[in-house]
């Protein structure tokens, strides 16, 4: 049987990206058709417009450790591609050891088939990109499904991240301070971490969590 696949490329790596290229062409033989039909550097709101109409299988998306990355590329996933392109697998890419624990959070998502690290070996990659393309089923880094965060809980951990006393973030958030409590609980549940030290490592991570918020 002939499997033919349309592959959207973004990452702000030109190395990166033409070692997925190749990856692609070594992938593409014999019954296997795949074909690049877009390549980009950053991923533009531009880009988003232009998509619908075109057929899109695979979207391989470099998560850069910059706000208006996380911002354009959640927006994306989380929004975009599930009303526009359901069916489509991603592959993210991005400095999984910044990520933390958000990675599970990433990985949990429906249309969200793996989250690798940029310095992924190629013939890592060449697997990963084999069972997406393939939809073989172990290609998913967990079996758990993420559980949405609502906008209040990823409000209170976006405050308790930047080191605001659960009864400052009460007075600001206008709730009891037994609520803040039990949106960090239900928060932390949902990310699979015992602590919030899990997730502060570095400033991304409150960029992720901002740009969560504006997902809302």
């Amino acid at each position: 049987m002939s499997i033919r696949k349309n592959l959207f490329i973004q990452h702000a790596c030109m190395y990166t990206r033409e070692g997925i290229k190749s990856t692609l062409s070594r992938l593409s033989c014999g019954n296997i058709d795949l074909t690049v039909i877009a390549e980009k550097k950053y991923l533009e709101i531009s880009d988003y417009l232009a998509l619908p109409g075109t057929d899109v299988d695979v979207f391989i998306l470099g998560l850069q450790n910059t706000y208006d990355s996380y911002g354009n590329t959640l927006d994306f996933i989380i929004k975009w591609l599930p009303l526009h392109y359901p069916q489509a697998k991603v592959i993210i890419m991005a400095q999984t050891l910044i990520l933390g624990r958000l990675k599970d959070y990433l990985s949990g998502l429906n249309n969200v088939s793996a989250v690798l690290d940029n310095a992924i070996t190629i013939n890592e990659l060449s697997h990963y990109l084999q069972d997406t393309i393939l939809n073989l089923p172990d290609v998913r880094q967990k079996s758990k499904s993420t559980t949405p965060l609502t906008h209040q809980e990823i409000k209170v951990l976006k405050y308790l991240l930047k080191g605001m006393p659960t009864l400052q973030v009460a007075r600001t958030m206008q709730i009891h301070p037994k609520t803040v409590s039990a949106h960090k609980r239900a928060a932390m549940i949902k990310l699979g971490i015992t602590s919030l030290h899990s997730l502060i490592q570095c400033q991304v991570n409150l960029n992720m969590m901002d740009n969560l918020l504006t997902q809302k």
